[in-house]
């Protein structure tokens, strides 16, 4: 082997040592990324669930079975059909093809 082939050899070596660094940095990277907007999303989702428990118990109070203001309910029911339209469509758009990627 020639003072030539030991040189490439050498760089190779050191070029291989400095992907497999940058991997591993990116990797990390990449998890805390992740990490930190699952958190996030999360959040928001335990949020949402929140309210719209709050909001079925203010309907449950409000609903007398026994005086049904039939106007009412329906626009409650309405309103309320709404409201999970729209949350389901955010989770779609969140949790669907726009959620991965990289």
């Amino acid at each position: 082997m020639t003072d030539d082939d030991s040189q490439r050899l050498g760089r190779m070596d050191a070029n291989i040592l400095n992907l497999m660094e940058w991997k591993k940095d990116h990797e990390d990277h990449d998890r805390d990324r992740f990490e930190k907007t699952f958190a996030f999303v999360k959040d928001g989702f335990d949020k949402m669930t929140e309210r719209f428990d709050k909001t079925d118990q203010k309907i449950d109070t409000l609903w007398d079975e026994k005086n049904v203001r039939s106007g009412e309910s329906k626009r409650s029911k309405l309103i309320y059909a709404a409201v999970v339209s729209l949350v389901s469509i955010v989770a779609g758009y969140f949790g669907g093809a726009h959620g991965s990627g990289h």
